[in-house]
């Protein structure tokens, strides 16, 4: 009579193949504990089907040419759906080929019940700690996923350092919350946000919250360059709020990306020394709004914007009680250089948005080459 062999943990199936190990898991309780004892080079396999109103941790610890791998059994066959989430926590860690849809994230409120805020779907954290590092988000596809009430909804929150989100698909946001926050702190986290298409934003019951891209925030020293590229991305669309990408983070670049039919700009709202070149709007409200000091935004192309193709910031005193300083930050020491803009609905380049208040821009500006084409 043959011998039966059985798994004593959690009943799951270990697949040996090149050296390194498939683990196969069912649930949120496997997926934890086999990710924790994943060796450098194994991949966690989910079985393909609907993972409903999980708390999905996947906290590993991977090498630099052997990154521990949670995948699906085959490419889009798992759906994390309900109110599942997945927290994210290691290094060198890949997750790929999942799809998440039409989920919905109930309110989280503070421990001392001061705010009340929407849990992020996906974090490359868990609960504020076991930060990831150098870990991979790709092929990645997420469709209507919703909030509760009016509490935001973050589809992704990016922390930690050298951590990369591309090839993915983010379709369908309704609710307010960014698609993508990108945290930063006092020292450079490299973050790359590459190859992604975000598609049909509606536009938002309110006039902020709806960006599809936030970098940093408030709170943020604008006198270290975080490192963050944003390159090859598209966005078609998305008419959320005005401020399509809000940066309030320095020294990031943006480069190669793809705007179409979006009711929004990329702003440089609170940082300086960003690089903003070769970027493409095409029916846009606008192309590129400029505050801070010290950009290069430079071949970028503009045509057929509703407003001016980019526009410049005087600054913008921050009035409101017991504040000082500027809301957004006069534009000083910039290089505007080699930006063609077509068929502008106003001015091709505006100097001197909000200049109430402030002194002119002039002298803070270099420009040159270029070409603008007015409206015929």
């Amino acid at each position: 009579m043959p011998r039966r062999l059985s798994c004593p943990i959690l009943a799951v199936v270990l697949l040996l193949s090149a050296g390194a190990a498939e683990h196969l898991v069912q649930n949120e309780a496997e997926l934890l504990a086999v990710a924790a004892a994943a060796k450098p080079g194994d991949q966690v396999v989910m079985k393909d089907g609907k993972w409903s109103n999980m708390p999905l941790v996947f906290l590993a610890k991977g090498l630099k040419d052997k990154p521990v791998v949670l995948r699906p059994q085959s490419p889009g066959g798992v759906v994390v759906t309900g109110t599942s989430s997945l927290k994210i926590g290691g290094e060198y860690l890949e997750v790929r080929d999942l799809v998440f849809r039409d989920g919905v994230r109930p309110k989280f409120t503070t421990r001392d019940r001061s705010h009340v805020y929407q849990s992020d779907v996906i974090a490359l954290h868990i609960n504020g700690e076991h930060h990831a590092r150098h870990t991979r988000l790709t092929r990645i596809r997420m469709e209507n996923w919703k909030s509760l009430a009016t509490y935001r909804v973050r589809w992704i929150y990016v922390a930690g350092e050298h951590n990369r989100v591309d090839h993915c698909r983010f379709i369908g946001q309704a609710d307010r919350g960014e698609t993508i926050v990108v945290a930063v702190g006092d020292k450079p986290v490299h973050h790359r946000i590459d190859h992604n298409t975000f598609a049909k934003r509606p536009k938002g019951t309110m006039s902020n919250g709806y960006e599809v891209m936030r970098i940093g925030g408030g709170d943020v020293s604008m006198d270290t360059d975080s490192g963050v590229l944003v390159e090859y991305n598209v966005f078609d669309d998305c008419d959320g709020e005005g401020e399509t990408i809000s940066t309030k983070a320095s020294g990031c670049t943006f480069r190669y990306n793809l705007f179409t039919d979006t009711r929004g700009e990329l702003v440089l709202r609170n940082a300086n020394r960003c690089v903003v070149e070769y970027n493409r709007f095409e029916r846009c409200m606008g192309g590129i709004r400029i505050s801070g000091s010290g950009h290069k935004v430079t071949n970028n192309l503009v045509v057929d914007s509703t407003i001016s193709g980019i526009r410049m910031v005087a600054g913008l005193p921050d009035t409101r009680p017991g504040r000082k300083g500027y809301r957004y930050l006069p534009v000083v020491d910039c290089t505007i250089a080699n930006n063609t803009i077509v068929n502008p609905g106003r001015e091709g380049m505006l100097f001197g948005e909000w200049l109430k208040g402030t002194k002119s821009l002039t002298g803070a500006v270099r420009k040159s080459g270029g070409t603008i084409l007015p409206t015929q």
